[in-house]
């Protein structure tokens, strides 16, 4: 029996493209990307180290039992500093599927970060799948050229249609990345986007065991934006680490910390006003908590908490007496 060829048809689309970041730097590839795209074109059922990355495939794009990939269109869509972003078109029969491919750069160091955060985000999903991309199924790919010399890893999620990566600059203000020029946005819809990713945190929170996304860096491509005619969405795309025994207040503290840096200057994400941080903290919590009641007691014993524990708060306008005021005279938004 003649072994079975690759899927004939694999295209690669951007492969020669050269990423740079906001700096205009290149970013660095520890693994060619043209090593990777040659190894998704090496693909085929009948090699056993590449059978559980098609069937992942097939899992994820929801393609009936026994229908086999015949078709893979595969674009460089955006890149981070340890892993590839790939749109995928995938074929099956006369079913087709459009995924996103996240695969990391190396085959050690970067495969196994690219696990953790696989498995992270399928958690934090189970909490609030309106505030995480949905995550598929994850499975490694073999470098092939010339041997066999170990495996990236790379997860599928679905491809959110019409969102671009969000970016910060100098002066802190949003952009929306990965067009051909940066889509910078106004004031008022820089304080949207603040709000809405302080939602999508506080709703991630499991009250029971104090858990909660750390080592948030949105100025690293964890959150991708959409602006639709003044209507801003974002979606959790990246997850470092989630760390358990947040005390209320040690929640809402580690909200207002810092989350990631530009310019030499600390990046907070919430809104500058008291009121807009309030109402985002309120639905976000209602999601976990059942009810913007529940939301709005929580709170305020976080708030007495911290007054009582004096735990600082690093945000330079914020203080605890603000919040506490707000939270007594501003009645939860229906």
């Amino acid at each position: 029996m003649r072994p079975e060829k690759p899927i004939p048809m694999v295209t690669l689309r951007e492969f020669d493209r050269a990423m740079k970041d906001y700096w205009g730097n290149t970013i660095p590839r520890p693994v060619r990307v043209g090593k990777m795209g040659k190894s998704l074109e090496q693909l085929a059922y009948s090699r056993p180290e590449t059978l559980p990355f098609l069937r992942a495939l097939e899992g994820s794009a929801g393609f009936r039992r026994g229908e086999k990939v015949q078709r893979l269109a595969v674009t460089l869509y955006q890149e981070g500093l340890f892993q590839w972003v790939l749109q995928i078109q995938a074929t099956a029969g006369k079913q087709r599927r459009n995924l996103c491919l996240t695969v990391s750069k190396d085959a050690v160091k970067f495969a196994r970060i690219a696990r953790r955060e696989h498995g992270i985000l399928q958690t934090l999903a189970q909490r609030n799948p309106q505030a995480v991309v949905a995550v598929l199924q994850g499975a490694d790919i073999p470098l092939v050229e010339d041997r066999y010399q170990g495996a990236l890893y790379g997860y599928f999620s679905h491809f959110l249609t019409g969102f671009t990566e969000l970016g910060i600059d100098e002066r802190h203000r949003f952009f929306l990345v990965g067009q051909e020029e940066a889509t910078r946005l106004s004031k008022s819809e820089c304080e949207d986007v603040r709000a809405r990713m302080v939602e999508a945190l506080a709703s991630l929170f499991d009250p029971k065991t104090g858990s909660a996304l750390t080592e948030v860096e949105v100025n690293s491509g964890d959150f991708m934006g959409r602006n639709d005619r003044g209507a801003v969405e974002v979606r959790l795309i990246a997850a470092r680490n989630l760390r358990s025994g947040f005390s209320p207040a040690g929640f809402l503290k580690h909200l207002l910390n810092p989350m990631g840096a530009n310019a030499e200057k600390p990046f907070f994400i919430v809104p500058s006003r008291v009121g807009q941080l309030v109402n985002a903290l309120t639905v976000g919590l209602a999601v976990p908590l059942g009810s913007r009641e529940e939301a709005r007691a929580f709170l305020q014993q976080a708030v007495r908490q911290a007054r009582r524990k004096k735990l600082e708060i690093l945000h330079p306008e914020i203080t605890w007496a603000d919040l506490d005021e707000k939270l007594k005279t501003t009645p939860p938004t229906p």
